[in-house]
């Protein structure tokens, strides 16, 4: 799956308002766990990192569509230390949604490795990036579906063509 502008959009952020890490997370089938689509994490790339929903801010974040943490987001959820590599000390969500559907989809969020609080203008970018983040979301999740189909389709015609 193509998730070049995932990955910008996650470079983006954080340069552009100085957080130490920015992800964009997909809400995995059985919604125990969050999966990375695209994270940065001080300037660089991170592979794909899967997170049990709960006790985690995504859950919070999924529950009322916008949610933050600051200062104390590695001591309230105990799901963070499942990712030694990041260092999740503030927390800034919102949740996506499938923009054909009221239905969640992923999480699109921003972190600091420092008890702070965010600057002012950090929400309303947040905010002013999850549509099209949402769309692109949607677009990876649709792909990823009919790869897979494509994938089983393929193996029941070998199945079939074998006996």
């Amino acid at each position: 799956v193509d998730v070049a502008y995932a990955q910008a959009l996650c470079q983006a952020l954080c340069g552009t308002l100085g957080t130490a890490g920015a992800g964009l997370f997909a809400w995995e089938n059985d919604q125990a766990k969050m999966r990375s689509v695209a994270m940065v994490v001080q300037g660089v790339p991170v592979d794909e990192t899967t997170i049990d929903l709960a006790g985690s801010p995504c859950e919070q974040t999924m529950k009322s569509g916008f949610f933050r943490c600051e200062g104390e987001a590695e001591t309230n959820y105990p799901a963070l230390d499942s990712i030694p590599s990041l260092d999740v000390r503030s927390y800034m969500g919102i949740r996506l949604d499938d923009p054909q559907s009221p239905a969640p989809m992923g999480t699109l969020m921003v972190f600091l490795d420092q008890p702070a609080a965010f600057d002012a203008g950090v929400e309303p970018v947040l905010r002013g990036c999850a549509r099209r983040a949402a769309a692109e979301l949607g677009r990876i999740l649709l792909i990823d579906s009919l790869q897979r189909s494509v994938e089983s389709l393929e193996e029941r015609l070998a199945q079939i063509e074998e006996g």
